[in-house]
């Protein structure tokens, strides 16, 4: 029996990573798995790909520009990620919680002027999770929330962070046969846990 893959998508500020630690700590606590069992990570990674994507981003202040290298910068390291990590786990069955996963990039680089089609097109082959959980919120609360954590980055102007709260918010549409769940993230972080902890317990 394979483990589970679970991924958690939304905006910057919406509160997945936050999200993702309290499942962590939910799944080892009062699902009674053991630490070994259960893996945390997230996109872009540490991968000589993930490094060099990260410093494009915090770097190049418009979002228009390098667009195709941010893509492929994106595509390597999940593929690098799929092959050295999260496959490998699944077949020990562990149960992988992923900060961002191909959503992210489907929705920020369709925005870059990536064909949709053809970001659709990379990711056939790579592993689908068994279950999606989008954190929906306004871009006006997303970047009231990432003020107070201090510098924004290139994909954190208002405008385009309207756009990419749109694209998450519609995400189910592109990706019709995943198991996408949208959350409301605007509530308390606890109200919001709840929420994901019904989702949890579906499919662990």
């Amino acid at each position: 029996m394979e483990g589970k893959f679970i991924v958690f998508e939304g905006v910057d500020g919406s509160g997945k990573s936050l999200m993702a630690r309290m499942a962590k700590e939910y799944i080892l606590e009062e699902k009674g798995y053991s630490l070994d069992k259960v893996v945390l990570t997230q996109e872009p990674t540490n991968s000589f790909f993930g490094r060099q994507a990260r410093d494009l981003q915090k770097t190049d202040k418009n979002p228009l520009k390098n667009a195709e290298k941010c893509f492929d910068l994106y595509v390597k390291d999940r593929l690098n990620h799929l092959r050295y990590l999260i496959e490998p786990a699944l077949q020990m069955n562990k149960i992988v919680l992923c900060d961002r996963y191909k959503y992210s990039t489907f929705v920020y680089q369709s925005l870059q002027g990536i064909n949709e089609k053809k970001i659709i097109e990379m990711h056939e082959t790579m592993r689908i999770p068994d279950l999606i959980l989008v954190f929906d919120v306004r871009a006006r609360i997303a970047l009231e929330r990432i003020g107070n954590r201090g510098t924004l980055e290139k994909f954190e102007e208002k405008e385009f962070m309207e756009k990419v709260s749109r694209g998450f918010s519609g995400i189910k549409i592109h990706f019709k046969k995943e198991n996408i769940k949208i959350i409301d993230a605007e509530k308390p972080a606890e109200k919001v846990f709840e929420e994901v902890k019904k989702e949890l317990k579906q499919i662990i």
